[in-house]
């Protein structure tokens, strides 16, 4: 028995050594050989070996050693304290903290040292608890299945908001999990809006069909594919009675007529939005506006050819209205009586080119100005139009433009100043927030000045491939002094986005100036800039205007060493050189 004794404690005193040593493979084999020589009811034993477990990563093995301890000496504090630990660096904190709570209660209040040390292990144990657990909270969160709590109501309220906005997004819903898809699957109202394309449209057409249970709100299709026109025949007994939205692109509409012959007038009549894009002729086109009283509220036109004074007679109830195509002077009377009987009209956008002659042969006199008889779009909020002269003097000399908030006009040959007066000299002007010039023609830069201060609310001014805009940009960037108050104004105090892109008379300078001006005050430098600006055009703070959000100027002569300066003050700044050699140049 002594024998055993001195062999256990030689490879229990050599194991030591190899632990402290950091040998701890060598460590572990004495203290195994210890207690296996004598050492098994030895509780020092087991706690040095779990020590050696608990290096080498081997945890479960230490908490066996460690259960050992408790087994042999439930007295002693040290097997409590060390499972404790074991059990925080595998995240079982409950176990832990219990262990470290029995540790506590073995310890001799006389031994305050050791006390601490526990309290301070308990406090960390403790801490990493709270940690973990939120951490489970926030992935919990973030990974819980809420939609399966949902009441399917309030879930097809949200597939209905998703699929209203986006309708091809039906197809994404249905393919996120099983649940989602017999949600979707089972909710026809999911199912109204169809395309049919290249890709599968008589499978296409047979599934929204059955979906829908026939009945179709919207349909779309793009005829330049004969597949989609043969898919047709699948909807040829429906009856489109719940039809409110049509897209026809490149569609022969005699043949898509006699495909759907449940398709009658009345429910052509009863359409609320129609989208035609017919960029190549086509027959039977030019008779859907025949009918009356059509009650589209949506029209969008992109086609060779339109019936102007079928299209004036018969639809009345216009609230937005696009025409993309050509045009020939003979409809002006058309279009304005169509516009006439639109009072409605908020959004209108036309897109013309000249058919046949032009709008004034050369030499003759300019068509006089239409009679003042009525005054139009009296609720137009925006308007956008590109192509001949007389489109915008003659439209904005009768229109009334009281709520216009959104203004596009785009390459019109002919001056824009009597447009702009016309405007001006308005008993209600319009409060513009957006302003758009492009490629157009203004021979007195003044109007365009007076016409942006008679717009304080404007927020967006894009003036591109514009000539004679030097006296913009300096209204822009010098407040304006009013005899009628001593307080200087400053021209578009709410501007946000400038965009002054191809504009040949822009350079350092004027630019700077119109971006310091709108500097806050709290950001002002006061240092040399980069390009002497000439004036002190400091405003007072109680009329500072707002600070630009976003700055485009490509194709102008801006130079390299000016741009990280407008970078710095404006948070967006868009520029392109205007040609590659001047880019190399440049840099």
């Amino acid at each position: 028995m002594s024998n055993n004794t001195t062999n256990h404690k030689d490879a229990f005193d050599q194991g030591i050594t190899c632990f402290r040593a950091q040998k701890y493979e060598d460590a572990l084999r004495y203290l195994t050989k210890a207690i296996a020589v004598g050492g098994a009811e030895d509780a020092t034993i087991y706690d040095s070996r779990a020590a050696v477990y608990e290096k080498l990563g081997r945890t479960k093995d230490a908490l066996l050693d460690s259960k050992q301890v408790i087994k042999i000496s439930p007295e002693r504090w040290q097997g409590y304290a060390r499972s404790a630990r074991l059990f925080s660096s595998i995240r079982k904190y409950d176990p832990a903290v219990k262990m470290i709570a029995l540790a506590l209660e073995r310890v001799a209040s006389r031994e305050k040292n050791r006390r601490v040390e526990l309290e301070t292990l308990r406090s960390e144990i403790e801490a990493d608890q709270a940690i973990y657990l939120e951490r489970q909270r926030r992935h919990a969160s973030k990974t819980f299945y809420h939609f399966g709590r949902l009441p399917i109501e309030l879930a097809s309220v949200i597939f209905s908001d998703v699929v209203n906005s986006t309708p091809a997004q039906v197809i994404g819903l249905s393919h996120v999990c099983r649940d989602w898809r017999r949600v979707v699957l089972e909710m026809p109202s999911l199912w109204f809006h169809l395309t049919l394309s290249s890709r599968n449209p008589g499978a296409k057409a047979r599934a929204w069909k059955e979906r829908s249970g026939g009945r179709l709100k919207s349909l779309s299709l793009h005829g330049e594919n004969p597949r989609a026109m043969y898919a047709l025949e699948v909807l040829n007994d429906i009856a489109f009675h719940h039809l409110r939205s049509l897209s026809l692109t490149s569609v022969d509409w005699r043949t898509f007529r006699q495909t759907l012959p449940l398709l009658s007038n009345d429910i052509i009549r009863q359409l609320e939005t129609i989208w035609v894009n017919q960029t190549t002729w086509m027959p039977g086109v030019e008779r859907f506006f025949e009918l009356p009283d059509l009650q589209i509220r949506n029209l969008s036109l992109v086609t060779t050819d339109l019936n102007w004074r079928s299209l004036s007679d018969n639809c009345e109830h216009l609230s937005t209205f696009s025409y993309h195509g050509s045009f020939h002077p003979e409809y002006l009377l058309d279009l304005f009586a169509l516009l006439h009987h639109n009072a409605q009209l908020e959004r209108l956008h036309l897109n013309m080119t000249m058919n046949g002659l032009t709008m004034f042969s050369p030499g003759q006199e300019r068509r006089k100005p239409l009679p003042e008889i009525f005054s139009i779009l009296p609720n137009l909020a925006e308007l956008s139009l590109e192509g001949p002269e007389l489109i915008p003097e003659s439209l904005i000399a009768v229109m009334a433009p009281s709520r216009l908030q959104v203004l596009h006009l785009t390459k019109c040959p002919g001056p824009l100043d009597e447009a702009l007066i016309h405007l001006l000299t308005r008993e209600q002007p319009p409060h513009l927030r957006e302003l758009v010039i492009d490629r157009c023609v203004i021979r007195d830069a003044q109007i365009l000045v007076q016409f942006l201060n008679d717009a304080p609310s404007l927020k967006v001014l894009r003036l591109m491939h514009l000539y004679n805009i030097k006296p913009v940009l300096d209204a822009l960037s010098e407040p304006v002094k009013d005899s009628s108050t001593p307080i200087p104004r400053v021209l578009l105090p709410h501007l946000e986005k400038l965009d002054l892109s191809y504009c040949p008379e822009v350079r350092d300078g004027p630019v700077m100036r119109v971006v310091k001006l709108r500097i806050p005050p709290q950001t002002q430098e006061w240092d040399q800039p980069i390009v002497e600006t000439q004036n002190d055009n400091t405003v007072p703070p109680s009329v500072q205007p707002s600070q630009l959000a976003s700055l485009a100027l490509h194709g102008c002569e801006i130079s390299g060493e000016v741009l990280p300066w407008l970078r710095k003050h404006v948070p967006k700044v868009e520029y392109k050189y205007a040609t590659k050699k001047q880019a190399n140049w440049k840099r």
